[in-house]
């Protein structure tokens, strides 16, 4: 029997549902797809939001980074706010509920410590 040593997913439970990111859902699917038939131990710890050093990143060196990078491409200043509000600001989550999934849009200021860190490194992939 293979014997994984540790997994680690971010995730977000409300509602009575389990709701990950689409990079904590694609692990997971892996993990799952990997590892058929295998028994496994879940446990939970509690991460804060996203800290103070976090958002003045944020604010101040990664989201005016992108809005010069737009303006660069050539999107109008007033198209260049929208998307980064509901495109950059927002972020995709999925919930899983009875093996259903649904996507749903988050606000990034209720990221944790660890999503927040995983959110801004795709966004300078981008």
């Amino acid at each position: 029997m293979k014997r994984l040593e540790k997994i680690e997913i971010g995730a977000l439970i409300n509602d009575n549902q389990l709701i990950l990111s689409k990079s904590g859902q694609e692990t997971l699917d892996r993990f799952i797809f990997e590892n058929n038939g295998i028994e496994i131990i879940i446990t939970y710890d509690t991460y804060s939001k996203r800290s103070s050093k976090q958002n003045r990143f944020y604010w101040a060196v990664l989201l005016p980074a992108v809005q010069r990078a737009l303006i660069l491409s050539g999107v109008p200043d007033s198209e260049n706010k929208e998307i980064v509000h509901n495109v950059i600001i927002k972020k995709p989550f999925l919930t899983v509920n009875h093996g259903k999934k649904n996507e749903y849009v988050r606000s990034t200021s209720d990221l944790t410590v660890h999503e927040h860190w995983e959110f801004c490194n795709n966004v300078i992939e981008l």
